[in-house]
């Protein structure tokens, strides 16, 4: 995500192109630090993290964050983000169930 999000915020597009690419890179980032089995946020962050976005923290709070983040990669430019955001849509759905 923060790959493909990073190349489309420089890749020729609008200003809502830009934004989802923004988000993307965003997202991917707090995914990458979350799911780390290595300490990459910080424990202030996780704190933070955990007292206002507690839903990221479950199972199911994970599983549709990420169907949201694949929805708006998918409508993201350039074209492949389309195949990033269906994987993340995938991960999302697996993780509801």
């Amino acid at each position: 995500m923060v790959v493909f999000g990073t190349v489309g915020v420089f890749a020729e597009g609008g200003f809502m192109t830009t934004l989802l690419n923004l988000y993307q890179v965003l997202f991917g980032a707090l995914t990458v630090g979350l799911e780390s089995h290595h300490p990459v946020l910080s424990s202030d962050v996780k704190a933070f993290l955990f007292d206002y976005f507690r839903f990221l923290f479950t199972l199911v709070g994970r599983g549709c964050f990420y169907v949201l983040v694949g929805v708006l990669i998918v409508t993201a430019s350039p074209w492949t983000n389309f195949f990033v955001g269906c994987f993340t849509i995938g991960t999302g759905f697996a993780s509801l169930w």
